[in-house]
This record gives structure tokens, C-alpha cells and sequence, in this order.
């Protein structure tokens, strides 16, 4: 005999729903508290900066924004120089790695530290602008776009013309997707400007809403 709800009594729970639900009330109260007094048209020239940043990208694959790009570069042979203790390809990839892990690190410390939801809007365009730079150079795999390497490390760096991407997918005999591994990290890189201008739009609109609320009352005690 299966014992089922009885009709009218409700659903079953659902553990991971109301968990959802519960971190969302506390997000949306968060950010209330945070949106009173701020100034949403600050906010919009950064939006529509982050639409001009991704519509180059999109149109262009080896577009590299000005400020960045020398940001992500920086950060990138830092990586390789982090991760040089390490067996080689791990050292190789250690550029990538770090380009992508910083984006998301600064996110957190931005939360943390300072409670600034917008900054989190800043870092997943920034993530998108490392996605996108991924894409180039692994489209550049096999030589087909001669791209400029950079090597302030010698041969171990790309000086001998041998790019990052070609020594991570050769060892694991994915040299030859090379064009459909550059596709989907141009396609996560339009995903993460999507969630970019998705939540900062929201935030623009929170912002907007709250400023038309009246204050919340004084605490009792006050």
C-alpha cells in the first residue's frame, strides 16, 4: 500500500526549494538595505560600458579592451609564475587559471569585506572579458591566427612561439578542438555579461524602488 498526501494537505517538502527561498528573502533584504541612498543613474554608464565591452567581443575575436585587457594579461603571467613550482602543464595552465579565479575572488572580498552588491555585477563582466580572452587563444591553438604571445619568462612563456593553449590540449590530444573549445568559452563569456547586466539592471531598479519608500522607523530602543 502506497501512502500518498491526502488532497488539499499540500506538497511534499523540499529541502533545497525552501532553502532557495530563504537565502532569496535574505538576499532581497540585503540588498534593500544597501540600494537606500544610492544614486542609480551612477550606475547605468557602467552598464551600458559592460554592452559595448560585450558587443565588441562578440563581433570580434580578437578584440582586447583597453583597461581589462592589461588587467587579465598581468594577472594571467602572474599565474604562470605562481604555478611554476608545479609539473608543466600545470604551470602552463596556471595563467588561465589565475585570470579566471580572480574575477571570482575579488566578488567575494567585494561581499565580505564591503557589502558592495553592484561590485558583484563588475566582476562577472570582468569574468566574461577572461572568457572571451580564453576563447582567442584557444582558437589560436593550431597557429591559424598568428596571434602577438606574450613571454616575460622565456621559452617556458611562449618566447619559442608555442602558445599556452597549444601545450595544455596537445598533451591531452584535444589540439584538434580547438575551434569548438574557443566557441564555448566565448559562449561563457555571453553568458557571464548576461548575469553582469541582468543583476545590474535589477539592482538599478531596486535602487530606484527603495528610494521611493519611506525610511524604516527607528528602533525601540532609540
Amino acid at each position: 500500500m502506497i501512502v500518498g498526501h491526502k488532497p488539499g494537505a499540500g506538497g511534499p517538502d523540499h529541502p533545497a526549494l525552501d532553502l532557495l527561498k530563504v537565502l532569496g528573502r535574505r538576499l532581497d533584504a540585503e540588498v534593500t538595505a544597501w540600494a537606500r541612498d544610492r544614486p542609480w543613474p551612477l550606475y547605468v554608464p557602467l552598464l551600458l560600458f559592460f554592452v559595448y565591452v560585450w558587443w565588441r567581443h562578440v563581433g570580434e575575436l580578437e578584440y582586447t579592451n583597453f583597461f581589462f585587457g592589461g588587467v587579465n594579461l598581468g594577472i594571467h603571467e602572474a599565474g604562470h609564475l605562481l604555478f611554476r613550482p608545479l609539473p608543466e602543464w600545470w604551470m602552463v595552465a596556471g595563467g588561465t587559471i589565475a585570470q579566471c579565479l580572480a574575477p571570482i575572488v575579488a566578488a567575494v572580498l567585494f561581499y565580505k569585506k564591503q557589502g558592495d552588491f553592484f561590485a558583484l555585477a563588475f566582476c562577472w563582466a570582468w569574468l566574461g572579458t577572461n572568457c572571451f580572452n580564453c576563447g582567442t587563444y584557444a582558437a589560436d591553438a593550431r597557429g591559424q591566427l598568428n596571434l602577438v604571445l606574450v613571454s616575460p619568462g622565456g621559452q617556458m612563456f611562449g618566447a619559442d612561439g608555442v602558445g599556452d593553449w597549444t601545450r595544455m590540449l596537445k598533451p591531452l590530444g584535444l589540439l584538434d578542438w580547438d575551434t569548438t573549445i574557443s566557441w564555448t568559452w566565448r559562449a561563457a563569456g555571453s553568458a557571464c555579461f548576461l548575469i553582469s547586466l541582468a543583476y545590474g539592471a535589477w539592482l538599478c531598479w531596486k535602487i530606484h524602488t527603495v528610494s521611493k519608500q519611506p525610511p524604516p522607523p527607528p528602533p525601540s530602543w532609540a
